[in-house]
Parts: C-alpha cells; structure tokens; sequence
C-alpha cells in the first residue's frame, strides 16, 4: 500500500517542521515509519525510526505517529502554507518574497490569498502593489485583470508599467472567461494608445506609417533615426514605450536607442531600468541580455551622478542619485538572480538567457590582472555564469572575481567550471549562439567545449546558425576544425541534383567564403550544380557578386562557358547584364560581370549601343563598365578612328587592366597606322604598366620595322632614360645595323651620356668605325666625355684608350689625334691611368717618332707591346 509522506508544522517550540514517511526495512515486506522533526524544513534531524512492520499493515502506526504530532501542537501543512501564512502577515518584504514564490513555481493554491494582499495594496496605494499584481498575472488569474487595468492607468512609471505588463501576462492564460479577453484587449488598446501620446510627434509618425509586425531592418532604422534626431534627454522615455508595445519592430528598436543611448546618464537610467523590468517579466532572453551587459560595462567607468529629477514617489523634482554604485551592485546582483530564478525554476529557459548574456561581452570589459583580480575580475554576470561552479575563483564583496590562491593563477580549469551545466546539456542548442556571437576567446572555447561533448549539435542546426558559425573571428577558430566541420555538414545537405540555390548564394555572400575549406566546398558546388543555376536567372545575376575574388572568377568563368554554348542564353540575359554594368560600382563588385561580357556578350552588347554611347561609357562608366566598354570599343571596325591615337595612348595607360587590354587590342589590330606615326608606341613603351610596354615593345620589335622607325626613332629608343626602353633601342640597333649609316648611328650614340650607352657605342666603334682620321676625329666629343668624366668607368675608360691606341698605330694623323687626348689626359695627373697612358703614348711615339706630345722617350726605349701592335 503506497502512504505519502505527511508535512506537519506549528507555530512556536524549538521543532516548528516535522514529517512522517514509510521507508524500506532491511528484512524483504516490511517498512519502518519515520519521523524527522527540526526548527526548519532544511534543518530536520534523523528523526526516530518505528517498526518494522509488514507493508501491508503499515498504515495504522503510520497514523498514530501523525497524532502523536498533532498531539503536540503541529498542524498538517495545506500546499502552499508557508506562502499563504507570508502573504497574510504583516511584513512587506515578506509579503512581496513570498508573491515571487508563488510566481515562480505556480502555486495557485496560494492565489486567494495573493489576491487578497494585491488587492489591499493596490488600494492602499503601497509600494508592493506592482510586484503584487504582477505575480497575480503571472499565476494567470483573472482576478488580476481590475487590479492591473487600475495600475496601467497611473501616470507613476513603476506602477504604470506593472499594470501593463500584467495586462500582457493576463493576455496569454487560458483561465480568462470570454468577457474578461473583451476587457483586457480594450486594457491593453488603451494602454497603448496612451503610450504612443508620451512619443515625440516625430516617432509617432514614422512608427504610424509602418507595420509594426515587420521584421525588417529598414523599418527598425527608421524608427531608431526619428528618435535619435530628437531631444537626446527623451531617448530613454521613447525606448520604454516602444519596447512596450511589444511588437518586433518597436522592441528592436527600443534596443538600438538604448545601445546609442549613454544608460547611465540621467533622464535614460531610469527608463533602461525599466525596460531591463519588462524584458525580466516577457523572459525576453535577447534584450535582458544586451542591458544585463549594458549595466555591467557602465559600472566599469561610471561613479554615478546627482541629478534635479522628478521623483517617483511624490512627483516632486529633488536631487536624486542616478546609477550609484549602490544601484549598480544592486541592479548587477538581481540579473544573477533572475538567471537563477529560471535555473530552479524555468531550467528550460537558463542556457539560451545566459547565453544571450555571454555574447555581449568583448575585450572592452576586460581590465588588466592585478594580483589576484584577472582580466574578468569585474565581469560578475559573466564570472557567474562562467566560472560560478568552479574553485578557481572566488567573488569578493566588491562584486570582484578573485583566485582562490597565488597557486591556483593563470592555472587551466580543471574539468567544468559554469553554473548548472546539467542545464546547459539540456539546453545543448545555446551552444549555437555562444558560437555565433562571442566575442571572447574563453566565451568561444566554452561554446565549442559544449560542441564537442554534442556533436549532433550541427545536424540539427540551422542553415542560419551553421553560417553564423563559419563567421566566428579567425582567431578564435585557428587551431580548431570548427569551419571544417560546419563545412562538411552544410556539404551533406547539399543535394546537387536538386541544389538549394539560395544556400548556395548566401554561403558566396558569406564574410569568411575566402577560407579554403569555404571555397573548396563552395567551388564543388558550383561545378556540380552549374547546369542548374546557370539556367536560373535569380542565380545568373546574384553569384557573380560572391565575396571572395577567387569565386567571383570562378562563377564569372563558369557562366562564360554557359554562354557561349547557348546563344539563346546570350540574347535573354545580355540586357540585364548591360543594366548592371550601367550602375554605379563603388564597391567593385561586378568586375564577374565584366568578365561575363568582356568574354562572351560583346556581340550582343554592342549591337545595342551606339559608337558614340561606347566612347561616353568610357568616359564616365564605372571601373567594371569602363573595362566592357573598352572592349565593345576594340571589337568596333570604326574603333580606332572615333578613338584617336592620342586617347589610344591614354587608354593604354588606363589603370584597369581591362581597359588596357582593350587598348592593346586595338593597337594590334591597327599595325598599319602605328607603322605610319610609331610616335605613340614611343610613349608607351615608357608606361608603367607592364603589360602595355609589352605590347609596345613587340610591336616595335616585330612589326613597325626599320623603315618606319628610320634613324631619329633608333636613336629616340636609345636615347629614353628607361633603361629597359634604351636596351630595345640598343637590340634594334644591332639587329639593323647593316641597314644604316653606321657613321651617323655611331656619331648620334657617342653623344648620349648613359654609362650603359656609351659603353653600347664603344662596342659598336671596335667593330663598326670606319678606318682613316676623320671618322676618328668625328667622336672626339665622346672620347673626351668618357677620359674626363668626373666619376669615370674604368673599364670603360680603359676601352676607349685601347681603341685610342690601335687606332693610333695605324696611320700617323690617326696617332696625332690619339696622342693629344692622351697627353691631356696624362697632364691632369690622374694616378690610376698615368702608367696605362704614359705606356700607350711610348708606344705610339715610338711607332711614330714625328708626333709631337709632352712624353720624351729615351732611345734605348722598350720596343712595343706585342698586344698593343695592330
């Protein structure tokens, strides 16, 4: 026979609890009657044991144990006894202590006389009658719906926001009759429209025009602008009425004010107060997150401030403290015990609340380690939920998280260390958002701890959360096969045969598309589904503006294959594509339809544009657009001609790649008219571009020829202070040497003052002078230039008097000429060449004695120099 344990209580004596239950004995059919008595329900002794007797005859002693307590003045406990017997008593922290209770855990049983207090302090105007009201609500009591609508229509902002957000609790019971939901809507319309009067006339308007239940972020934007463009002291008073209107573009808003809002500043303290109230009775996880983190990062800097404010109490305006550090303390410890309230009592709800607290902190809210005090040392909520089943730390009185000891600093956690983290198993999925949203390396590590310990975690995901994982900072993903996992589960829900063409673009469009393991997946599927998508027009004009260069090419590459092989595909997209390439690009996006219609719609493309529109594109387009334009431009038989060599040149030197290759195309195509006026390869074969000196000097090289580029154009090569240009011109030389005057190349190269040229001339002159002294004579300039050079080349010096010398022993006027250089030289007593030029003027005297220089040479001179004679 199954006997429940009996709860017994009295009011006075040492033992005020007791409690008789059955428990196994030790011998098999047989139970032992307990009883356990004690000053308090957590403080009951072993008590004494009864019996055994057989299970089936247990219920008499069972019964008389019972008397015997009643016999000393306890009482059986009716559910809920120690809740009603606090809200009949006259304490009012008990009263309002007791009204959480029965909130909390549902204890109707308790709501007469809940209802009977609420209704006596709503009445008495006393200051539990909001916590009072809104515990009757949260029970879902019809009762509550008078006391509430009497609340909502106090001006007093605590008991004003009480009774609506009773009204907003009330909307959701089942236990309202019929009348009572007519009543409550006309409440809650009427509570509305009186909030929506306390707007500035600015909001009201906005917020009038746009559907409240909209989800998207233009509308929030717009409502957020309104307000922020009024007076800065009502930002605070606009965010608690529109967060209490509910509806999901007023409370993202309401957020975002508050988020541009200084909360500690007075005028918005109190309202942000207030919102952080509201958010805490809705079980809003999101915005009591956002400002349990907001309160927290303000304590790190504010003291607080003295403020002439109106009161609350009495509507009188009188200096009042705003965001003391005593608030602060306070307000800070009751966000842990909201989330601890929902631990005990809603477990369903603490893992994804306190992961919408974690996600808000980031290394602002860090400060540097001082002793035992860490980088988190101030994050109390953070610590709490973090580090609050640990032994690491401790919380000191400053709301401070501490080391336990000097030996315990800097040391990894030893197994799991977060508050209730039975709960977070069960709430698995809050891991999810951990990921998406922190900001915090340890945050991050805690989220991905959970995901180890629940693998199964990512194929329940959804597709918004796996691509909120591949956004998590690198960072924190390095070293970890986070984005590689995520990679392989978006991979196996992607079916090629029938391929989600939206995930596809979003996973293009993502921020980290450019991580290998992104791009590879993302490349498999655009090879493997490419029948399909290009044959979509959604995708054919969404793809090309992937994020990641490397994919942009790719499905830039993939659909010009597409297109080439179907004209009709051409002709149906080719319009759409010139709409596009016609819009401003300030962000250098659509270079993958550049190349879609550089490389496969020029046909269409400028068969709907005229030659004139093509220049004007040119002109003013955007880079993309330029570079297309560049190209219908070359494709054009009348190109050139509306173009003109001039701009040619300035297309050439263009910095889009693009526009240059078009240029390049037009200049290969129109070899004729460079071959005419080679003036502009001139210009370009000094670009700083190198794919257009490229350009220009194989057209140079291989196609103007000798006869159009004539001497002055060899020597202009050779003349140009490119060095790469004066090596062409030098190369040209060479290769059409035969073909011109060699005198006249030799004379117009010796007057060129580059080393590298001079040394080119020299060479030539070894081979190329013609004999006898006036072709000698003729390049004085030059050997004079090279002989007294302020900073010489020796070796090139030493060339030039070798030749001087040979040239010297071949006739006497030739040695004249050779001789006076010589001694000139040898008179500005320039150590390093005196012996060189002394020798070569013995030489040349002694081959001929009638030259007349400064040098004497004895008679028993040395003969000359074998490798001097010619």
């Amino acid at each position: 026979m199954q006997i429940d344990p009996v709860r017994l209580h009295r009011q006075s004596g040492h033992d005020r609890v007791a409690v008789v239950s059955l428990e196994p004995a030790s011998t098999p059919g047989t139970v032992l009657v307990r009883v356990a008595r004690g000053p308090s329900a957590a403080q009951l002794g072993g008590g004494t044991s009864y019996g055994p007797y057989p299970a089936d005859q247990a219920q008499e002693p069972f019964a008389l144990a019972v008397q015997q307590l009643k016999d000393e003045g306890f009482a059986e406990l009716v559910p809920g006894w120690d809740l009603i017997t606090a809200l009949k008593g006259g304490d009012p922290a008990a009263r309002c202590r007791a009204a959480l209770r029965c909130a909390w855990r549902g204890k109707t049983d308790a709501a007469d006389a809940l209802h009977a207090a609420a209704e006596a302090a709503v009445a008495g105007k006393r200051g539990e009658a909001c916590l009072l009201v809104e515990s009757l609500a949260r029970l879902g009591d019809p009762r509550a719906l008078p006391l509430a609508i009497a609340l909502a229509e106090k001006k007093n902002l605590s008991r004003r926001r009480s009774g609506v957000e009773a009204l907003r609790l009330l909307h959701g019971s089942k236990a309202l009759p019929d009348d009572a939901r007519d009543t409550l809507r006309a409440a809650l319309a009427a509570a509305r429209q009186r909030g929506l009067q306390r707007l500035p006339p600015a909001v009201a308007e906005v917020l009038g025009a746009m559907d409240e239940e909209s989800r998207k972020k233009e509308d929030v934007k717009a409502l957020v602008k309104a307000a922020l463009a009024g007076d800065p002291r009502r930002l605070g008073l606009v965010a608690d009425v529109l967060y209490e209107a509910g509806t999901p573009v007023t409370v993202g808003a309401a957020r975002r004010i508050l988020a541009r809002a200084q909360i500690e500043r007075p005028h918005v303290w109190r309202y942000a107060k207030s919102v952080l109230k509201r958010a805490m009775l809705r079980r809003d996880a999101k915005t009591f997150g956002f400002l349990a983190h907001a309160v927290e990062h303000a304590a790190l800097t504010s003291p607080g401030a003295t403020a002439n404010l109106k009161s609350g109490w009495d509507g009188k305006k009188k200096p009042l403290s705003v965001f003391s550090p005593k608030t602060q303390q306070y307000v800070r410890r009751a966000c842990w015990r909201h989330l601890r309230d929902l631990a005990r009592h809603q477990p369903a709800a603490y893992a994804r609340t306190a992961a919408e607290v974690l996600v808000h902190y980031s290394p602002k809210d860090l400060r540097p380690p001082k002793g035992l005090v860490g980088a988190y040392g101030r994050c109390y909520l953070l610590g709490r939920v973090l580090f609050g089943g640990g032994e690491r730390l401790v919380l000191d009185r400053k709301l401070r998280w501490r080391y336990r000891s000097p030996a315990v600093v800097g040391r990894p956690k030893q197994g799991r260390e977060e508050s209730f983290p039975a709960l977070w198993d069960a709430g698995r999925e809050a891991y999810l958002r951990v990921l998406t949203g922190a900001k915090l390396p340890d945050v991050f590590h805690f989220g991905l701890e959970g995901l180890e310990r629940h693998p199964e975690l990512l194929r329940h995901a959804s597709l918004a959360q796996l691509l909120g994982l591949l956004g998590a900072p690198e960072e924190f993903t390095a070293g970890t096969p986070l984005v590689e996992k995520v990679c392989a589960e978006l991979d196996r829900r992607f079916d090629p045969a029938r391929p989600d063409l939206g995930l596809l673009a979003r996973l293009l469009m993502h921020p980290q598309s450019g991580h290998p393991a992104v791009r590879a997946i993302a490349q498999r599927w655009l090879d493997q589904s490419a029948p399909t998508w290009t044959r979509e027009e959604r995708s054919i004009f969404q793809l090309p503006l992937a994020v990641d260069p490397v994919l942009r090419d790719h499905v830039a590459r993939t659909l010009v294959e597409a297109f080439r092989a179907d004209p009709a595909l051409r002709a149906a997209h080719a319009e759409g594509f010139l709409a596009i390439l016609k819009q401003p690009d300030e962000e250098n996006r659509h270079g993958g339809f550049a190349r879609v219609a550089r490389e496969a719609l020029v046909a269409e493309l400028g068969a709907r544009l005229e030659l004139d529109a093509i220049l004007a594109w040119l002109d003013e387009g955007s880079a993309a657009g330029r570079s297309v334009a560049g190209a219908l431009l070359a494709a054009h038989p009348e190109g050139l001609k509306a173009l003109g060599l001039p701009r040619l040149v300035t297309m050439a030197g263009d910095e889009l790649a693009a526009v240059r290759a078009a240029a390049h195309a037009l200049l290969r195509a129109n070899v004729e008219a460079l071959r005419a006026d080679p003036a502009p390869l001139f210009a370009l074969a000094e670009s700083e571009w190198d794919d257009t000196r490229d350009v220009a000097f194989a057209l140079l090289r291989d196609e103007v020829g000798l006869e159009h580029l004539g001497m002055d154009g060899l020597v202009g090569l050779c003349d140009s202070n490119d060095e790469e240009v004066e090596a062409l011109g030098r190369e040209l030389v060479v290769r059409h040497f035969d073909e011109l005057d060699a005198e006249q190349v030799l004379y117009r190269l010796s007057e060129h003052p580059s080393r590298a040229m001079r040394a080119f001339a020299l060479g030539l002159m070894q081979t190329h002078l013609r004999d006898g002294f006036v072709p000698l004579a003729r390049l004085e300039g030059y050997f004079r230039a090279v002989l007294f050079d302020t900073w010489p080349s020796r070796a090139l010096k030493w060339g030039v008097l070798e030749l001087l010398l040979r040239r010297g022993l071949r006739d006497e006027r030739q040695a004249q000429f050779a001789a006076g250089l010589m001694a000139e030289l040898l008179r500005t007593h320039t150590r390093g060449d005196f012996e060189r030029v002394a020798h070569a003027l013995a030489v040349l005297q002694t081959k001929h004695p009638a030259i007349e220089t400064d040098l004497r040479v004895r008679s028993d001179a040395a003969p000359p120099a074998p490798e001097a004679a010619e």
